[in-house]
Order: C-alpha cells, then sequence, then structure tokens
C-alpha cells in the first residue's frame, strides 16, 4: 500500500549494551510507555506485549549497572605493597636489632632471626602464598616465649597492622574473584536478554506496519503512521551515534599503526567532532 513508511532496521543488535539499552529504552519511553487504550487497540499491540518489552528493558538495565559494578578494580595490588611494606619494616628492625650495642636488644634480634629465617624472600611469592606464609610468620612471631622479644624490638604494633592488612588482602582477592564469576554471570544472562528484547521488538514493530496496512481509513491509519515515524527518527538517531563511534575507532585503529610524517598543514577533513551520542538521561535513566 502506498503512503505507508517502512520501519528502518536499527543496527541493534551490533550496539554495545549501553546504546543498546538507551535505544530501547528511548523506543519504549517516547513511544509506547503509558499508550492508552484507543490507541493500544488502534496498532493491534496487546498490553503485555508492552508490558514485557517495558520490564524487560528495566532488567537489562539492571545488569548492566551490576556489570558496570562488578568492573569495579579492588585495590588488591595496593594492600599487597603494603603488607610488602610491612614485612620490610620487620626484616629491618630485627636486621638493625642484631647490630645493637645494647646485649638484650642484640639477644632479642638473634632469636627472632631464627623465627624469620624460613620466610625471607617472602615478599617475592606468589599472592596467595604469601597470604599463608605471613599468617605463619605472625604465628611465629606471636609465640609467648617471642613476646618480650617483639616488645624490646618495638616490632608489636607492625605485627598487629601487618595481620590486619593480610586479613584485608584475603577479603579483597575473595571479592575480585566474587566480582568476576558475577560479571560472568552477567555477560550469559544479558545476552539471553538482549535476544529476547530484539524478539519482542520485532514483533512490535511487525505489528505496527501491519496496523497501518490494514487500515480501512486515512483516519484509521494516521496514528500508526505516526508511531512508525516516530520510531524511525529515534532508529535514525541512534544509527547515527552507532556508525560515528565505528568510524573514530577505525580512525583511531589506523592512526595507531601508521604515524604519518608532519607536514605542518591540517589533515584532509580537518578536525574530526565527537559521535552524536544520545541523552545520558535516556541512556542512563532507570
Amino acid at each position: 500500500m502506498k503512503n505507508v513508511p517502512k520501519i528502518e532496521g536499527s543496527l541493534s543488535t551490533r550496539y554495545t549494551l549501553a546504546l543498546f539499552v538507551g535505544f530501547h529504552r528511548t523506543i519504549y519511553k517516547n513511544v509506547f510507555e503509558g499508550l492508552g487504550e484507543d490507541y493500544r487497540n488502534n496498532l493491534h499491540l496487546p498490553l503485555d506485549w508492552i508490558s514485557n518489552y517495558g520490564f524487560s528493558i528495566s532488567s537489562i538495565t539492571s545488569l548492566n549497572r551490576e556489570s558496570r559494578a562488578t568492573i569495579e578494580t579492588f585495590s588488591v595490588n595496593e594492600i599487597d605493597a603494603e603488607r610488602n611494606r610491612l614485612l620490610s619494616i620487620i626484616f629491618f628492625l630485627v636486621s638493625n636489632g642484631l647490630r645493637s650495642t645494647k646485649e638484650n636488644i642484640k639477644s632479642a634480634a638473634q632469636q627472632l632471626e631464627l623465627e624469620l629465617r624460613p620466610y625471607k624472600g617472602i615478599q617475592n611469592v606468589s599472592d596467595d602464598a604469601k597470604t599463608t606464609l605471613v599468617e605463619g610468620l605472625l604465628e611465629d612471631l606471636n609465640k609467648e616465649e617471642n613476646t618480650e622479644a617483639t616488645t624490646l624490638l618495638g616490632m608489636t604494633t607492625t605485627m598487629a597492622e601487618l595481620e590486619e592488612t593480610n586479613n584485608d588482602f584475603h577479603s579483597a582477592k575473595t571479592r575480585r574473584v566474587n566480582a568476576t564469576n558475577a560479571r560472568l554471570q552477567n555477560t550469559i544472562s544479558t545476552q539471553e536478554l538482549r535476544a529476547e528484547i530484539e524478539d519482542m521488538y520485532d514483533d512490535i514493530c511487525t505489528m505496527v506496519y501491519a496496523s497501518a496496512l490494514m487500515a480501512t481509513d486515512e483516519e484509521t491509519k494516521a496514528f500508526p503512521i505516526q508511531t512508525i515515524n516516530d520510531i524511525n527518527v529515534i532508529v535514525n538517531r541512534f544509527k547515527t551515534s552507532y556508525k560515528q563511534s565505528e568510524a573514530r575507532k577505525d580512525k583511531d585503529d589506523e592512526e595507531g599503526k601508521t604515524e604519518k610524517p608532519s607536514t605542518g598543514e591540517e589533515g584532509e577533513g580537518g578536525t574530526s567532532s565527537e559521535p552524536a551520542t544520545p541523552n545520558e538521561e535516556e541512556t542512563t535513566k532507570s
């Protein structure tokens, strides 16, 4: 039938998760959310189609937020560096005590040097092995017979800090493992949900287009055509954003491979502009 525009392809299956969520949220919020019964009947859209589409978009938005949260970099390396620093202090205090002119200090250092000898080089072992070795080192230093020696060498505060830092490292490492597992699970769930949302969107678009084709008069056809036009505006907007982003990535990749000699002139095409991206409200609002 003439005068019925087609709904354009969105390319949304190629979008990043953020752009994908932004596209479908905008379609839902700007076109279908809160649609009155008369308008839904005009488009032959059951209420549960629109409700399920909106619910799925909310679900994938939540997964997107969780995915970003699990990407958080826990300060494992910083904690390990602090742990190494505290270990160095302990070894230094004992080494320095061995050179003391005070007999009681030197004797205490000799006693503790025997305890520390098996742990020399501990800073260079793997993270998890170091955690276990630090626990053993502290257990040896905290023996009742070593209490007076560690006190004389001023090690008690450092030992307490080392125990706390070692526990912090273990906790941070556990969180990072859990975050990695959560991110993997979210990736699987997100892929499935993306496919479901695409299917629902396709079904809705098919029904909207069919409603325009089936309309028996211009008045009945007017709203389906308006809906098609509204969808196409959003489709083109997000496609433009996607294409410009891809062009920028291609350009960056090419510049990374080949460094052109400077001629003192501006390159062809002048200064490239930033990609046109959707409004933050539409891409992040939950």
